[in-house]
C-alpha cells in the first residue's frame, strides 16, 4: 500500500478533507475582496498592492488594491481587499 493510500483511508475514516491529509493548499475566495488560504507554508512578501505566500512547491502570489492580512496562523491565513491577480509560482524544492 502506497503512503499516499494510506493516508488518504486514514484522512477518510476520520473524515478529514483530503487537502487537509496531503498537505494541500487550499483556498476559499468570495467575489474578488475576501480569500482564506489553508495549509500555507509561511508569508514570503506583504504589502498594501502584493501578498507572496509559501505553499506546497509553490508560491501564491496575490495582487491588488488595499491587500490587507487579518489573520494568521500556523495553518491558515484571511486576506481582504480587491484582488486583481492571483498565480501559483512554481519553486524549487527546499
Amino acid at each position: 500500500m502506497s503512503r499516499g493510500n494510506l493516508k488518504n483511508q486514514i484522512a477518510s475514516a476520520l473524515e478529514v478533507p483530503g487537502e487537509v491529509a496531503q498537505d494541500e493548499v487550499r483556498l476559499v475566495i468570495s467575489g474578488n475582496s475576501l480569500m482564506t488560504v489553508e495549509n500555507h507554508k509561511g508569508l514570503v512578501e506583504y504589502d498594501e498592492k502584493r501578498i507572496s505566500i509559501r505553499i506546497k512547491s509553490h508560491f501564491l502570489n496575490i495582487e491588488g488594491e488595499n491587500l490587507l492580512l487579518n489573520n494568521i496562523h500556523p495553518d491558515e491565513l484571511a486576506l481582504e481587499g480587491v484582488f486583481r491577480s492571483i498565480l501559483f509560482i512554481s519553486r524549487e524544492k527546499d
